[in-house]
């Protein structure tokens, strides 16, 4: 079973990076995953296991509980993907985004704020941070700094958001 590695980096984002770093790089609490010659050392097999059942003595948690064998296919990929040093890019930000600030514009308040449920999802920190950012500006009524905010993080991951989206 192959796993796809867009998921895997999604996954990746919301469940392994507070301890193995945003892109595997490593931390003081998780070793480095993004490691090509280390990535080699281990079969795919390997890492499921690893990841299924953890590997409690070093803190790593037993996964295979929480996510299912398509998730732990997918996490794989997305290490065998850094293994040959390519790049993955999260899915569905962008549109997410681009969603969260058409509907900000037409006043939908709750469609903005599963728009942007759905672009935090898998995204990097910096990301997070700044959707998290909207959602609370959302909440306390400040529409304008809420879209400023949204602004900047379709801006963040690519997207470039013109004018105003009212007209639609």
């Amino acid at each position: 079973m192959r796993g796809d590695p867009a998921n895997g980096l999604v996954i990746f984002n919301s469940t392994c990076a507070i301890c193995h770093g945003e892109r595997g790089q490593g931390t003081d609490v998780a070793s480095q995953l993004s490691n090509e010659e280390r990535l080699s050392q281990y079969d795919d097999e390997w890492f499921v296991e690893t990841i299924s059942q953890g590997r409690p003595a070093a803190g790593m948690p037993t996964w295979g509980t929480v996510l299912s064998p398509v998730e732990i296919r997918d996490l794989v990929a997305l290490l065998r993907t850094w293994q040959r040093g390519e790049e993955v890019e999260a899915p569905g930000a962008d549109e997410a985004l681009a969603e969260a600030l058409h509907v900000l514009g037409h006043g939908d308040i709750h469609a903005t704020e599963h728009a942007l449920q759905e672009a935090l999802t898998g995204s990097s920190p910096e990301l997070q941070n700044l959707i998290e950012q909207a959602l609370q500006a959302l909440e306390s009524g400040d529409l304008d700094g809420a879209e400023e905010l949204i602004r900047q993080a379709f801006e963040l991951v690519g997207g470039e958001a013109h004018g105003d989206d009212h007209d639609d």
